[in-house]
C-alpha cells in the first residue's frame, strides 16, 4: 500500500471514530464523561476547556433546534461554541494523552499508527501543544472526565 492509500483510508476511518467519541462511558465503578471542547491552556496540573457542542447527523432534534442544514454537517458534524467559557480541570499522572504528529516532531513514520502518540508524559503533550501557534490549536479535543480529574485528551482528526 502507497503512502497516499494509507493516508486516504486513515481520513476515511478517523471521522467514522469521532462520530462515535462523544458518548458517556461507564468504566468499572466509576462513572465517565466524554466532552468535546477547546483547549484554551495547560500547565503540569491543570487544564483550562472552553465546553463545545458536537453534533451529528443523528442528532436530529438538536439540528432543528439550531435550524442546522446538510450543508453545515458536510463533514460528518458540527460543532456549537456560541460563547467562551473556560473551566479547569486538574491533570493526574495517570491522565492519558492521545494525539497526532501532524508535523512528526515525535516520529519520522509515515505509518498511520504510528503517527497516533499515546502516552502519560505531560511535557511530551505540553511540547506538542506548542507546536500550535499561541499553544491553541484551532480544532477541538475530546476530553474523558471523571469529576474534576482529566481521566484522557484525545485529538482526532476532523477534516
Amino acid at each position: 500500500m502507497n503512502k497516499k492509500t494509507k493516508q486516504i483510508g486513515t481520513l476515511v476511518i478517523m471521522p467514522l471514530l469521532l462520530l462515535m467519541s462523544c458518548q458517556n462511558a461507564e468504566t468499572g465503578s466509576n462513572k465517565t464523561n466524554t466532552l468535546c471542547g477547546f483547549l484554551k491552556s495547560i500547565d503540569e496540573t491543570s487544564v483550562m476547556i472552553d465546553e463545545a457542542e458536537y453534533v451529528t447527523p443523528e442528532d436530529s432534534q438538536r439540528i432543528r433546534e439550531l435550524n442546522l442544514t446538510e450543508e453545515d454537517l458536510l463533514s460528518g458534524y458540527y460543532i456549537y461554541n456560541p460563547e467562551e467559557e473556560t473551566k479547569e480541570y486538574r491533570l493526574t499522572s495517570d491522565t492519558v494523552y492521545n494525539f497526532i504528529d501532524w508535523e512528526r516532531n515525535f516520529t519520522d513514520s509515515d505509518d498511520p499508527e504510528e503517527v497516533n502518540i499515546s502516552t502519560t508524559d505531560i511535557d511530551k503533550f505540553i511540547k506538542y501543544i506548542n507546536t500550535y501557534t499561541n499553544a491553541q490549536p484551532g480544532m477541538p479535543f475530546f476530553f474523558e472526565i471523571d469529576g474534576e480529574n482529566i481521566v484522557s485528551i484525545t485529538e482526532k482528526p476532523m477534516a
